[in-house]
C-alpha cells in the first residue's frame, strides 16, 4: 500500500520526521499522517513531488509488494 511505502521511505530511507517532510513538500503534517495511516492518498501531482523530494522513482511509492 502507498501508506506503507510513504512511511518506510520517510522513516527508514530518508530518516525524516513528518514535520520535516511537511516543511520540504508544503504538504500539511496532518495530511501526511492521514496518508501513512491509510486515510486518503496523495494526488498524482503530490506523489510526483514526494518522489522528487525523496529522490525515489514514482513507481517506488506506488508499488504494492510486501514489504517494501
Amino acid at each position: 500500500m502507498i501508506s506503507d511505502n510513504l512511511r518506510h521511505i520517510r522513516k527508514e530511507i530518508c530518516k525524516l520526521s513528518q514535520s520535516k517532510v511537511s516543511e520540504l513538500t508544503g504538504i500539511p503534517q496532518t495530511t501526511w499522517s492521514c496518508w501513512e495511516h491509510g486515510i486518503g492518498e496523495p494526488t498524482a501531482t503530490q506523489a510526483a513531488l514526494i518522489a522528487k523530494v525523496f529522490n525515489v522513482p514514482l513507481e517506488t511509492l506506488l508499488e504494492t509488494r510486501e514489504p517494501l
